[in-house]
């Protein structure tokens, strides 16, 4: 959601005042990362002529905003939930529209049976790959139940019919 930490880079533009410290999301590779945001103005003869800014990817140093499944490595259903919930806001605040996407992988328990746990975690863990590297980076992935995942994508044109397409091969 680009919109407030464009807010703040225009308030900086306007006004010549720092940000810093602002804590928000992004994603990167198809996966949620919280940031903390710094911008600063640049002054050139007295006038404000652009700005400079960064952030500090604070994921891991920050436990309320990890909520990762231990063994895929996508969201969890918390994650996905909080997920949901900016989607949503930037819905509403932005006019962005999103999908989401359930993929069951049918017959799993069967898979299970015959392979055994470490042969079906290991069918998970690959699945969860796949289907964020079919997502995209304008996607987040979560695993909610033993063999489900969900995809929350933003919609650009006509984007979503390939990756339904690419995810049903």
């Amino acid at each position: 959601n680009p919109e407030p930490f464009q807010d703040d880079e225009l308030e900086v533009l306007r006004s010549g005042r720092r940000i810093s410290g602002v804590i928000g999301t992004c994603i990167r590779k198809g996966e949620a990362r919280r940031i903390k945001t710094y911008k600063s103005p640049i002054y050139q003869d007295g006038r404000i002529r652009g700005l400079v800014g960064y952030f500090i990817d604070i994921t891991e140093a920050t436990e309320a905003g990890t909520h990762v499944d231990s063994l895929t490595g996508a969201l969890d259903l918390e994650g996905f939930c909080a997920s949901c919930r900016e989607y949503e806001d930037a819905r509403q605040r932005m006019n962005q529209d999103y999908a989401c996407i359930k993929v069951d992988m049918d017959e799993f328990h069967r898979f299970n049976e015959e392979y055994g746990i470490e042969g079906g975690d290991e069918l998970l863990c690959q699945a969860a790959a796949a289907i964020r590297s079919a997502a995209g980076t304008d996607s987040v992935v979560a695993r909610i139940g033993n063999d489900e995942f969900v995809i929350l994508h933003q919609i650009h044109g006509d984007d979503l019919q390939k990756l339904i397409r690419h995810i049903g091969t």
